[in-house]
């Protein structure tokens, strides 16, 4: 007699010795029924694949249907109950027996209430199948169901096998954790490998995250507060492993209630994996679950198995888990090499080392062409690198498997396609859906990274303050937060989360363009020298990307103060870093800079050739249409009309015609050319399409132009005075702010407003005060205010 009985007409239900066994999930309830009306032969493994998994490669359906098989055996309690055959699966003699039999010829009656309104999700082959089974199976009579004729008995029957069912399904199902409440913190500790394969080390950590971050119940407890703990607990190391012991320690200190540990083990050719779960308060006991893999390739489905009964335990429904869980195989990869990589490439990107995240990246999609997570990272590596048609080429990869993508995945790649795409509105939205429905300090400080850009400040402040209220520590939403506050013209406010991120994080103003956000907040407040050392700190980093940027933000001091010479030899040296560094981005800009420190001594031959050197670069992907916008700009100070067109052609051949951004530099870029054919009116209509653009001197430069010359002085004035109203320092149109103040006093003047005159021109000599040489714009300044001074007396 078989110890366990399997029910398929009506609901599926399977009973054991102790009761109802648990089958939470419906490819679960469609690998039993199979295997048991396959009998002893077993089903084999090309039917399986075909009715379980057909969308799936031959290599990850063997991997789910590993997984499955595993998790059956935990149901069942015997590592025995369910063996491979030469051909594929089979339950073992005398385990289950089915309420039908299968007949070797079919019946035009069939048995309609056979796995009555079963249907196995994205499988009409598992459908058919079932239509087919219909026509061969027929009840079974037992003893039981022949006692049942008497109605009296059978509701007697019926009550005592409702109470027994209910008695087992509490006594079996996995215990919820008491205490736990939706939203809670779970404190992930690091993988217990004890296999010696160091393939199985970050990949499964990534590959566990990857699983819980499905749950609509549970939090992963931020990996960056680690820094902030292991400090207060004396760890000097940051890169000591959180162990399971340490986790718990690290858990109570910081008011996290549950710990989950992994372990994964070998005995001979099988893999064990382990997952324990603690409260840390010791109100109750430590459970444990244990999944058994039958080989090196099965460990991620005896992972998702066991991770699975976690869920469970922290009270997740069988409803939210069919939503809210796709096969771990599926959504990763089933290489663990390829899991390494993809592991790896992340780490090395979120501490700045972006070479070398896209060489591993790369490697991970080598070894698996369908692990969809790596191609989205490769599409975010080539937009961060400016390469666009590689960025959206890799994401289009990445969103053509999107069945192996979890939702929570799905949604972060395209919101982040639709931001590098410039569809703001829809990258908006689709980040705030993320914040809500997955709620975290990532992905809040995401959404308000978003409404940042968007220049949305209230919005994303209110956002990022969120992202901390799960983490107090989070460097980066200090960093945003300061940036936010610092576009609100609230510098001192700004210094005062530069401060904390710089608390928290000794190196976090020295990291890419930080520093010089940083350094522009104090040049706002008028602590010049404070700036000048985070800079020149900045040009001694041991990364030449870094010197770069050191090097260009002491170029931007030096012209700040009138030292025009020492700004240009800042910004050659920062070209030749850039050069060295192999970004044609970079060095392209800091030639620009060059050129403006040129014209304001007013060496004009010099500016133009080193746009000449700009424009040999042009041929470069890197170079979108926002910078070519800058370069045109730089040709029409010049009165270079024929390259601002030459410009303006390759702008529009490189353009998205969806990306608002790109639309908004192609009009910016007519008005240039419309301004310098004598058609003034074009021109201010261009600025005006040009609105939303980043470089806001140089538009706001473009409509005064265009307004004084149709001879609208008072319009220009207003425009100039706006100008003005930008923060103009470590700005790559810094030149063309300070020009303003000549150009406007110049308006002034013009119109007999002296008194305005004259506090234009006294800003700029006093901004120059200290410039030790004879600029032009100075010496006209200073000429202008003792002609002034003179009529007064």
């Amino acid at each position: 007699m078989s110890r366990f009985r399997l029910r398929t007409r009506g609901a599926v239900s399977l009973a054991g010795p102790s009761g109802t066994i648990p089958l939470e999930e419906p490819h679960l309830v469609a690998f039993l029924v199979m295997l048991a009306l396959a009998g002893d032969e077993g089903a084999s493994e090309e039917d399986l694949l075909l009715r379980l998994t057909p969308e799936a490669t031959a290599e990850h359906g063997r991997i789910e249907l590993s997984r499955l098989a595993a998790l059956l055996r935990s149901r069942l309690g015997e590592e025995a109950s369910v063996v491979g055959t030469s051909l594929g699966y089979a339950l073992a003699q005398g385990t289950v027996s089915a309420d039908v039999l299968v007949r070797q010829v079919p019946s035009e009656e069939g048995c309609a209430s056979f796995m009555a309104g079963f249907v196995l999700p994205g499988s009409p082959e598992y459908t058919e199948w079932l239509v087919e089974q219909r026509r061969r199976v027929e009840p079974v009579a037992t003893m039981l169901w022949q006692w049942g004729q008497s109605r009296r008995a059978a509701a007697l029957a019926a009550v005592a096998l409702l109470v027994l069912g209910a008695i087992a399904a509490y006594l079996l199902t996995p215990r919820r954790i008491a205490g736990f409440s939706v939203g809670d913190a779970i404190l992930l500790a690091d993988v217990r490998n004890e296999t010696g394969d160091p393939e199985l080390d970050a990949g499964l950590s990534t590959a566990a995250a990857i699983t819980l971050q499905q749950s609509g119940r549970l939090r992963l407890y931020p990996r960056s507060r680690l820094a902030a703990i292991y400090a207060l607990m004396q760890i000097t190391d940051g890169d000591t492993a959180l162990t399971f012991e340490l986790a718990k320690e690290v858990a109570e200190r910081d008011n996290v209630r549950f710990v989950l540990g992994l372990q994964v083990a070998r005995t001979g050719d099988r893999f064990h994996v382990t997952a324990r779960l603690a409260d840390v308060t010791g109100a109750q006991k430590e459970v444990e679950e244990t999944a058994t893999a039958a080989s090196r390739k099965e460990v991620l489905g005896a992972l998702d198995a066991v991770l699975l009964v976690m869920r469970r335990r922290l009270g997740e429904s069988r409803a939210e888990l069919h939503d809210r869980r796709l096969p771990l195989p599926q959504v990763t990869t089933a290489s663990l090499a390829a899991l390494r990589s993809y592991s790896e490439g992340s780490a090395a990107w979120n501490r700045g080392d972006y070479a070398l995240a896209g060489e591993l990246w790369m490697r991970a999609v080598d070894l698996d062409t369908g692990f969809a997570m790596a191609y989205g990272a490769l599409g975010r590596w080539h937009y961060h690198h400016h390469s666009r048609a590689d960025g959206e080429r890799y994401y289009s990869a990445a969103l053509a498997r999107a069945h192996r993508l979890t939702e929570h995945e799905r949604l972060r790649l395209l919101e982040a396609q639709a931001s590098y795409l410039g569809l703001r509105d829809s990258s908006l939205v689709l980040s705030g859906m993320i914040a809500a429905r997955y709620p975290s300090v990532s992905t809040w400080y995401n959404h308000g990274t978003g409404l940042l850009r968007a220049q949305r400040r209230d919005d994303a402040i209110a956002a990022l303050k969120t992202a901390l209220s799960f983490d107090s520590t989070h460097v980066n939403s200090h960093l945003n937060i300061a940036t936010a506050t610092k576009g609100q013209r609230r510098e001192g406010d700004a210094l005062v989360h530069y401060a904390e991120a710089g608390r928290l994080d000794s190196l976090a103003l020295y990291r890419n363009n930080i520093n010089h956000e940083w350094g522009s907040a104090l040049v706002t407040v008028g602590r010049l020298a404070e700036a000048e050392s985070a800079f020149r700190r900045m040009s001694e980093r041991p990364s030449i990307s870094d010197r770069a940027l050191g090097l260009r933000s002491l170029g931007y001091l030096a012209l700040w103060r009138g030292r025009v010479e020492e700004s240009i030899a800042l910004f050659g040296q920062a070209s030749d870093a850039s050069k060295q560094s192999g970004s044609p981005l970079g060095e392209a800009r800091n030639r620009l800079l060059m050129a403006a420190s040129y014209r304001a001594a007013g060496r004009e031959l010099d500016a133009g050739r080193e746009i000449d050197r700009a424009m040999n670069l042009m041929a470069s992907p890197s170079l979108e249409p926002l910078f070519l916008a800058m370069l045109a700009t730089s040709c029409a100070r010049l009165g270079r009309a024929d390259d601002a067109r030459t410009i303006l052609s390759a702008l529009h051949a490189r353009m998205s015609p969806e990306n608002g951004m790109d639309s908004a530099s192609a009009a910016y870029v007519s008005g240039l050319v419309h301004l310098a054919e004598q058609r003034p009116a074009d021109a201010l209509a261009a600025a005006r399409r040009a609105a939303q653009l980043q470089l806001r001197i140089p538009v706001l430069m473009l409509e005064a132009e265009a307004f004084a010359a149709m001879g609208h002085a008072d319009s220009a004035r207003v425009s100039l005075e706006r100008l003005l109203h930008e923060p103009g320092f470590g700005v790559d149109a810094e030149f063309d702010w300070l020009h303003g103040h000549l150009l406007l006093g110049e308006l002034q003047l013009a119109e007999g407003d002296t008194a305005g005159a004259r506090r234009s021109y006294k800003r700029l000599v006093d901004q120059w005060r200290d410039s030790p040489t004879e600029l032009p714009d100075l010496v006209v300044a200073r000429s202008r205010l003792a002609s002034l001074a003179q009529e007064r007396r």
